[in-house]
């Protein structure tokens, strides 16, 4: 649907079925994949209070032999200026907090951001240097950077306009 039909550009439709299409992904390399899985962030739950129940990771790739995450992503619009830049951010703090509550090990952070303008996204030197210091949230609760064993990649899925519909053109990393 995305690279041969084309998807009308309406940004839900797209959302969802890149989610998908990241799932399939992961079905196809061999591991379980799981499109929209809750982590419960259990030290800042008591914390917090209800302030903050679930993170819900866009797609999780689980081993098969280890039953062990190996990849944890976030397949995200990308638009620049407003509040994007504040809500993609969020998006890493929450792959990074799954990444902390479904154990230690190595695995993949993959923030995949798509975008209707046609051309890559630059300018996400911001979003490594959040993913390797950490953050803290209320309540004091630090939350780790990503540990050197791990890997986070920002790619782009460029889309392109023909004839009403979106169709992905490249995935650049």
């Amino acid at each position: 649907m995305l690279t041969d039909w084309g998807v009308e550009p309406f940004s839900e439709r797209i959302h969802l079925i890149g989610i998908n299409y990241l799932a399939q992904v992961g079905r196809r390399a061999g591991y379980v994949a799981v499109s929209e899985y809750p982590v419960q962030p259990i030290p800042a739950t008591a914390e917090l209070g209800a302030v903050l129940n679930w993170v819900v990771p866009d797609v999780v790739w689980w081993n098969r032999d280890s039953r062990r995450a190996q990849l944890i992503g976030e397949f995200e619009r990308y638009e620049p200026g407003g509040n994007k830049h504040r809500l993609l951010k969020d998006k890493i703090r929450n792959l990074l907090w799954a990444h902390h509550e479904l154990g230690t090990g190595p695995r993949a952070l993959l923030l995949l951001l798509w975008t209707m303008s046609g051309v890559p996204v630059r300018g996400t030197e911001e979003f490594q240097s959040l993913v390797r210091s950490g953050f803290r949230v209320p309540g004091g609760h630090n939350i780790p950077g990503l540990d050197p064993l791990c890997r986070f990649i920002v790619a782009s899925a460029v889309f392109t306009s023909s004839n009403g519909v979106l169709r992905l053109k490249e995935i650049l990393l």
